[in-house]
Formats: C-alpha cells, sequence, structure tokens
C-alpha cells in the first residue's frame, strides 16, 4: 500500500511540475489569438475633404471606376459630399457606423494581414522565457491599396516574446 501511495504521490509530482513545451504551432496559436491575425488592412476616406480629393484625383481607383470625384464649384460646396463611391467599389468598403455617416468618412479594406509561419524560437533564462521570430503575409489585397505606401507583396517579420508562468507560456505585452 505504501509503494501504491509513493507512487500515486510521485506521478502527481511529476506532471505537477512538468512545464508546457513551446513549440512553433503552440507559438502560432499563442500569436494568432493574442495579436488577432487575421487583421483587417483599412483606410479612411473624407468624403467631403478637398485634401482627400487632389490625393485621389489621378488614383488607380478612379480610373478603375471605383470612385467618382464631384469638384467644388463654389464655397457653398465646401463640407458637401466630394467623394462617391460606385457600386463596383461595394465589396470593399466597410458598413458605416452612426458616427461615420455623421462626419463623411468612409472606411475601405485595404488588405488582410495573415499569420503565415513561426519559422525559429529561441528560449532564453533557464528556459523561462522565449523569442520567436514569425511572418506575416498580406491576403484579399483591394484596389485600393494603392492609397497607402505598403508593400503588400512583402512578407513582413516579426518577433514575439513570451514568458513561462505557472506552467504555462504567455506572450509579453512589452514585446509587442
Amino acid at each position: 500500500m505504501k509503494k501504491l501511495i509513493f507512487l500515486a504521490f510521485s506521478v502527481l509530482l511529476i506532471t505537477a511540475c512538468s512545464e508546457e513545451k513551446l513549440d512553433k504551432q503552440k507559438a502560432f496559436q499563442l500569436i494568432a489569438q493574442s495579436q488577432q491575425y487575421p487583421k483587417l488592412i483599412a483606410y479612411t476616406i473624407n468624403t467631403a475633404d478637398p485634401n482627400q480629393v487632389s490625393k485621389l484625383i489621378n488614383s488607380e481607383p478612379i480610373r478603375a471606376g471605383l470612385i467618382a470625384i464631384e469638384e467644388p464649384h463654389s464655397l457653398g460646396d465646401i463640407g458637401s459630399t466630394l467623394i462617391t463611391f460606385t457600386e463596383k467599389a461595394d465589396p470593399y468598403l466597410i458598413p458605416i457606423t452612426s458616427q461615420d455617416s455623421s462626419s463623411g468618412v468612409r472606411r475601405i479594406k485595404i488588405a488582410q494581414e495573415e499569420l503565415s509561419e513561426v519559422s525559429d524560437i529561441e528560449l532564453l533564462n533557464e528556459g523561462k522565457n522565449a523569442v520567436a521570430r514569425y511572418q506575416t503575409v498580406y491576403k484579399n489585397i483591394s484596389p485600393f491599396s494603392v492609397l497607402i505606401p505598403v508593400n503588400f507583396k512583402k512578407e513582413i517579420s516579426h518577433k514575439a516574446y513570451f514568458l513561462l508562468k505557472d506552467n504555462h507560456w504567455q506572450l509579453e505585452e512589452t514585446g509587442l
């Protein structure tokens, strides 16, 4: 009986002290969950702003028939809608909130940033901390992507910092 109790206590002690292993799959899961991948990349256009009109006037979205511009003809036109979106733009428009509609702002889908892989994990501090290197890619790139200066074809490298706490790995907020 003593041997059985000792064996049960030993098993309990070993399982209680065992640490969760941080592998690429676990790191991927924690990063995706904590960083909320996939992330929507959006662009905001103020439809009544003459400065936005000047930025858009010779842009690809106009040539593609996604946007129409109404030039202000008088001082009375200031503050009215100068930029409208055609039906072709509908798949890229983010639904309007009540605040957006009152301010003349439209948000547009540019792309989606997705976690592609965790390429490397380095354990530090006797296995109590870790650094994971991971990559993200852009997908579902819209024709409006030309409005922001980002290379959407390039893979982006990141680092995530982990801490082993209570035998479970968690992302450190300072590393984000």
